[in-house]
């Protein structure tokens, strides 16, 4: 399923949205929150990992959602995988 959803990236798709934001727009911190996000980890595992409160998570994840104008955390792992990223 995996190779699956990496295959479907690297095609061409036309009715792709999703805008390349080069990554030296986002923060060290988001590029972290970014990841570990990709990787499945819940808020607090990421808030607990980089000793920080949940609500910092949420912030960075809100302001990543809005700077690389995605609607979830789909979206953010899209942008991770397109990015090589993870």
């Amino acid at each position: 399923m995996r190779e699956k959803i990496f295959e479907s990236f690297s095609q061409e798709d036309e009715n792709n949205d999703i805008e390349i934001i080069p990554t030296a727009s986002l923060t060290e911190r988001e590029l972290v929150i970014i990841k570990l996000i990709a990787l499945e980890y819940s808020g607090k595992k990421i808030s607990e990992k980089l000793f920080i409160s949940t609500n910092t998570v949420e912030t960075h994840r809100k302001n990543l959602l809005k700077k690389l104008k995605v609607k979830g955390s789909i979206g953010l792992v899209k942008y991770a995988i397109k990015n090589n990223l993870i």
